[in-house]
């Protein structure tokens, strides 16, 4: 059946309007605006993280705290912002965080003794870089964990930035993951028990690494790796550890020369000082003063920023003395 004269005008009309339409909108540009009450697996002090309320956190500045989970990897932006609650990520998504400039988590409350954890991560892996190498750090006080990722598994990656860490409550350590690898940059880590513990994997540095624990127990350690297959990787820096009980509780390895921490004394420059009880350390002085001090009883001796009754294990590159 054809289309009759009449219809075939109409059919003609509407196509010409269709097209006039088209060539008009052709210019012209949209704007899709984001759902003003879209939630993210994100929480500080216990409050979720929206599109909406994003920009009241971290600071004066409206881009002080972004939060992005639009790709394969979440993402924090930190630029200058200063928090005061507790920052938890409960995504997936493995997480970076992303310092510009100073910024600061600061939980601790001297009116209160709850353990408060200043970072954590439920469930992703969270690593902690610069934003194309500007200069960026982190500074976490806390009465519970510091940093701390609960998922079993579950690794923390700093790459070429500052992060300070210090908790002040007995049972807790400043920062645990079950790994932990450093690039670069440099950790600053005070707590009771520990500073950093990997739970059962592998600690893997390289960089300027600080750890050190406050307590005054024999379990205090700096470096605290809890299972016997744990390993602390040296690549290249320095770190000093120390701590009552034990200045490294696990394996030290140099990975570039694949030695275990008896052969470290060739790569490395180390100093221990093995605790020392006030009797024995009379003992030492009043000798050293008869005949002279051998090259062993000299490293015996204790350093005179640290108590006798501390451990404390200091790593350097030789070429680095």
């Amino acid at each position: 059946m054809g289309i009759g004269r009449g219809k075939g005008k109409k059919l003609t009309s509407g196509l010409l309007s269709l097209a006039m339409m088209l060539s008009v909108f052709s210019g012209m540009s949209f704007t899709v605006f984001a759902d003003d009450e879209q939630e993210y697996p994100l929480y500080v002090g216990g409050e979720q993280v929206t599109y909406e309320n994003m920009s009241s956190f971290g600071g004066e500045a409206t881009d002080s705290f972004v939060f992005d989970d639009s790709g394969s990897v979440s993402k924090l932006t930190l630029k200058d912002a200063t928090l005061t609650d507790t920052v938890k990520y409960t995504g997936t998504k493995n997480l970076n965080v992303i310092l510009i400039g100073d910024n600061s988590i600061d939980v601790t409350d001297p009116e209160s003794t709850d353990e408060v954890d200043g970072f954590v991560s439920t469930q992703a892996d969270v690593t902690f870089m610069l934003d194309n190498n500007n200069p960026g750090s982190l500074s976490i006080k806390a009465s519970g964990i510091g940093i701390y990722i609960e998922q079993s598994g579950g690794s923390i990656t700093a790459i070429a930035c500052d992060i300070s860490v210090e908790t002040d409550n007995d049972g807790v350590s400043a920062v645990v993951a079950t790994h932990f690898t450093q690039r670069g940059g440099s950790l600053d880590l005070k707590g009771v028990n520990s500073a950093l513990t990997c739970e059962t994997g592998t600690l893997e540095a390289n960089g300027v690494l600080n750890a050190v624990a406050t307590g005054t127990a024999s379990i205090c350690c700096g470096i605290n790796l809890t299972e016997e297959s744990g390993t602390f990787t040296i690549t290249s820096g320095s770190f000093t550890a120390s701590g009552y009980g034990k200045a490294v509780n696990g394996k030290v390895k140099n990975k570039e020369a694949g030695m275990d921490g008896r052969q470290l004394i060739r790569p490395l420059l180390v100093k221990l000082l093995i605790p020392v009880n006030q009797d024995r350390l009379s003992h030492i002085r009043k000798s050293s003063s008869r005949r002279p001090t051998s090259p062993l009883n000299r490293s015996m001796l204790p350093f005179p920023f640290l108590r006798s009754d501390q451990a404390l294990l200091r790593m350097v590159p030789l070429n680095a003395q």
